[in-house]
């Protein structure tokens, strides 16, 4: 049967950190905005740690599927969410962004979608994804 496993979750979860973390300060981010992003993604996995341990994969057939569903499949979506936004600077740093960076934004910090599980949405190889993630975070410095 399958169940939650809270310790090799967290090692995924460290070792994403520590190369998201390296790509921050290279691309020159302060230590504060790396530490309150830390801060931030430690708080959405334990959300999502909570969720998890607490789902039956063993009945919850939509658990088991390979390829998550985003929202919607249509960028209106991404565009709803920008009506939502109540930071004047975010917001214009969003709407500077492609609809496919946008996508890729929503998917992943909104969302929660993993690298590999943007990949096999968009159809872009999971580096690609990682390197229009730090494109977008360079991006959206820009305007803080």
């Amino acid at each position: 049967m399958f169940a939650y496993n809270n310790n090799s979750e967290f090692l995924k979860f460290q070792n994403n950190w520590k190369a998201e973390e390296s790509l921050m300060r290279e691309n020159g981010a302060s230590e504060d905005v790396i530490a309150e992003l830390y801060n931030f993604s430690l708080a959405t996995f334990n959300s999502n740690r909570r969720f998890y341990e607490k789902l039956d994969l063993t009945t919850d057939t939509n658990a088991l599927k390979k390829t998550p569903e985003p929202p919607n499949n249509d960028f209106d979506y991404c565009f709803d969410l920008l009506n939502q936004i109540e930071n004047p600077k975010l917001l214009k740093g969003l709407k500077s962004l492609s609809p496919t960076d946008l996508k890729i934004y929503v998917l992943h910090h909104i969302n929660g979608f993993n690298r590999t599980e943007i990949a096999d949405l968009i159809g872009k190889s999971r580096q690609h994804v990682g390197q229009r993630l730090t494109k977008i975070t360079a991006i959206l410095r820009n305007y803080f």
